[in-house]
């Protein structure tokens, strides 16, 4: 016997499984702890936004085939770099060519710069950008990393903490294993 029926004014729509998969990736918990924003709500939280909202962009691209086909952490740094960088590349240039750790510049106009004055510095440009980044970096440094970034852009600290969680925890699982080992020893 079927369910319930909808109040009249309900609609249905067929729903592809790949648009299904979009949504759940933009469910945010509420606040910590909480259960996750239905899908309804995640769909209407998304219409009513701006269209280039950035957040939405980031998480999309962070859930797109490609970024989740790529393995390598430095790749994926670069890549969410230059996703942030496409998005509003002005905007990205002045806040984020300010972070510095005592005299190293994480972000710089050119491979010298980042490299100037450093036995050991390796930099490479951010995809889509005249801009360049320190990649030898650990895996947890370039998450901190990103996360200054983003908290120079205005992203707030949750989605902060997602971006930050997806870059480190769906890295192959070797990588993980190596992290676990490290903390273990350490």
């Amino acid at each position: 016997m079927p369910g319930p029926m909808p109040p009249k004014d309900y609609q249905f729509l067929e729903v592809d499984r790949d648009i299904l998969r979009l949504i759940d990736a933009l469910r945010l918990p509420r606040e910590v702890g909480a259960a996750k924003e239905s899908r309804l709500a995640v769909l209407r939280r998304v219409l009513q936004r701006p269209q280039s909202d950035y957040a939405t962009v980031l998480q999309l691209h962070m859930k797109s085939e490609e970024f989740d086909g790529t393995r390598d952490a430095t790749k994926r740094y670069l890549s969410i770099l230059g996703c942030l960088y496409e998005y509003e590349p002005k905007r990205f240039v002045e806040r984020t060519l300010e972070i510095r750790k005592r005299s190293r510049s994480f972000i710089g106009r050119s491979r010298k710069a980042i490299e100037q004055g450093k036995d050991v510095a390796c930099a490479q440009q951010i995809p889509g950008s005249n801009l360049w980044a320190l990649t030898n970096l650990r895996t947890d440094q370039k998450a901190a990393m990103l996360g200054e970034v983003m908290a120079a852009l205005g992203f707030n600290t949750q989605v902060r903490k997602w971006a930050m969680r997806v870059y480190r925890w769906d890295l192959p699982e070797r990588l993980r294993r190596s992290r676990k080992a490290l903390a273990s020893t350490g």
